[in-house]
């Protein structure tokens, strides 16, 4: 009985970390566009950039879930260290 009340439990973990990520990743667009004109065009740039690769690495992981090597190689990049140095720019 325990290992299946664990594993529910860390599945709504999951779900809510999930949600949690894309609303934040929501809120980091609504700040780099509506603060785009007082800010300067190198770190609207660096936004950007930040922005094209946490999608890029979204698509790339979540397109074939059974690419465990594709996963394994983009997933902390895209979704841990980029999310990382974009908070840090808006």
């Amino acid at each position: 009985v325990m290992p299946a009340v664990l594993e529910r439990l860390g599945m709504r973990l999951a779900v809510v970390e999930g949600s949690s990520a894309k609303v934040l990743f929501l809120y980091g667009l609504a700040q780099t566009f509506g603060n785009r004109p007082s800010s300067s065009p190198l770190l609207f740039l660096g936004e950007l950039v930040c922005i094209v690769a946490i999608l890029v690495a979204f698509v790339a992981t979540n397109m074939n879930a059974a690419d465990h090597e594709t996963y394994d190689r983009w997933h902390p990049w895209g979704m841990h260290v980029v999310p990382g140095i974009w908070s840090c720019f808006v």
